[in-house]
């Protein structure tokens, strides 16, 4: 029997990373459509920054975005991002999934 997900919020004040690593299986299998996260400080004090959740991610079928109040802006993520969020939710979409949030989208 195929499991599938449309979505798993994640809120575990810090420790965001170790849980998408241990659903690794679920997101190698694609069988997550969408996961919302949060990174703050309590991500900082547990010695998780931002370009681990990116690059962690990288290896997946996943587009990451920043949850505004107006909609999605796309992660434009560079050395000085780390700095630029204290804290944010994102929006983890499997790249199969991007239509369903274009009108959502925010630009630049």
């Amino acid at each position: 029997m195929e499991i599938k997900y449309k979505l798993i919020k994640v809120d575990v004040e810090g420790g965001e990373l170790s849980v998408l690593q241990g659903a690794s299986k679920l997101l190698s299998l694609g069988a997550v459509d969408f996961i919302q996260i949060e990174f703050g400080h309590a991500s900082r004090a547990a010695r998780v920054y931002l370009h681990d959740i990116v690059n962690f991610i990288a290896q997946y079928d996943y587009k990451i975005f920043v949850i505004k109040p107006s909609g999605l802006l796309p992660l434009d993520f560079d050395t000085f991002t780390e700095n630029k969020y204290s804290y944010i939710n994102f929006l983890l979409v499997k790249y199969g999934f991007l239509d369903k949030i274009k009108n959502h989208l925010l630009v630049r």
